[in-house]
């Protein structure tokens, strides 16, 4: 699910699943959603998203949980 809203775009979507990357020395997580999904046409948009660990604040996504942003 996407909303547009002055020019940024919000996302909700559960977590299918998480890569750890080790990077120059700093960890990321390359998190793979499904922000967009047409039930007519049975189609879906996957997409990665990428966080480095020490943004996420001691969080650590998994697999089968439920995100948003901006």
């Amino acid at each position: 699910m996407i909303f547009y809203l002055y020019d940024l775009y919000e996302y909700q979507s559960e977590v299918l699943s998480v890569k750890k990357i080790n990077f120059m020395d700093n960890i990321f997580y390359r998190i793979e959603i499904e922000p967009i999904r047409d039930r007519q046409q049975d189609r879906t948009q996957r997409l990665y998203l990428y966080a480095a660990e020490h943004m996420l604040k001691g969080y650590v996504p998994r697999k089968g949980h439920n995100i948003r942003g901006t």
